[in-house]
């Protein structure tokens, strides 16, 4: 059985979920389908990271839509075999309308133009005395006026049920820990 060495907030949410999940994914490294769902979280979560290269006053909505098609562009020139979880092509329209709401609904969320992050895509790890790294990407971390850090994670996905929603923001907690432990300083907005 493969030694695990390193942890991410996803492999670990899958531990607390289901210990076999856990397994099959991290020690047996076992192979998943890909699926329309998770590369449309990519493609938005693209979007979102170039938006924020854009000048303050230049983030709209309208601004977003027109980095979707390049973002798509620029993921499927990786990964050609991406385009085999699209059966029709109708099933790719349905793909980008549901990827153009999900950024209209981010503009809902936020006011992109009247923030400056410090970073985004940060990547943090830190070790545990047992030897265990603990590692991740934040989406975005931004510092309000009062200097102090907000972690920022995109959701892409369906909102939990209430009875989950202490799995969904494991994330955050963990990110937190790990930057607590690489700076010493408390987060205190997620």
């Amino acid at each position: 059985m493969a030694e695990l060495t390193s942890l991410s907030p996803s492999r670990a949410n899958d531990f607390i979920q289901c210990p076999l999940k856990f397994r099959f994914r991290s020690i047996d490294k076992l192979p998943e389908p890909p699926s329309q769902a998770a590369f449309r979280g990519t493609v938005v979560h693209s979007v979102l990271e170039k938006l924020f290269t854009a000048p303050a006053a230049e983030r709209t909505a309208e601004l977003a839509q027109t980095m979707l098609m390049p973002a798509w562009e620029e993921l499927v020139e990786k990964d050609p075999d991406v385009l085999e979880i699209f059966g029709e092509e109708s099933e790719k329209e349905t793909f980008f309308t549901s990827a153009r709401r999900l950024i209209d609904s981010y503009f809902v969320l936020e006011y992109p133009e009247h923030l400056e992050p410090e970073e985004t895509e940060k990547f943090v790890r830190t070790k545990l005395d047992n030897g265990l790294e603990l590692r991740g990407f934040i989406d975005r971390v931004d510092v309000a006026p009062g200097g102090e850090r907000r972690l920022v994670d995109y959701k892409t996905g369906k909102q939990p049920k209430p009875q989950y929603g202490r799995e969904a923001k494991f994330q955050m907690g963990f990110y937190a820990l790990v930057v607590y432990r690489l700076s010493g300083e408390l987060v205190h907005t997620l």
